[in-house]
């Protein structure tokens, strides 16, 4: 993340896709919240599946790890980073 983040405009968007079954949405959003601290990229939104891609019903699944607050493992965030110098 801190590679990509120079690459990107004052108020440019980063989409995050983390496939990874075994880490739970809770610990992914803990580790975003620390990369987020010193102010430099927020998270904006937090991206759920559509339900047809998915194919299951949350109820019906049993994850390695639970994804939750997301709603399959693959976890998606939308952040916006801010730049020192603001280019765009």
């Amino acid at each position: 993340m801190n590679k990509l983040r120079p690459l990107v405009a004052d108020q440019g968007a980063l989409v995050l896709v983390v496939n990874a079954l075994f880490v739970s949405g809770k610990d992914l959003l803990e580790r975003l919240t620390a990369l987020c601290a010193d102010g430099y990229l927020t998270v904006e939104t937090r991206l759920d599946a559509p339900d047809d891609v998915v194919g299951l019903k949350p109820v019906e699944v049993k994850w390695p790890a639970d994804p939750a607050p997301f709603n399959s493992p693959s976890k998606m965030v939308l952040l916006r980073a801010k730049r020192k110098d603001g280019r765009v």
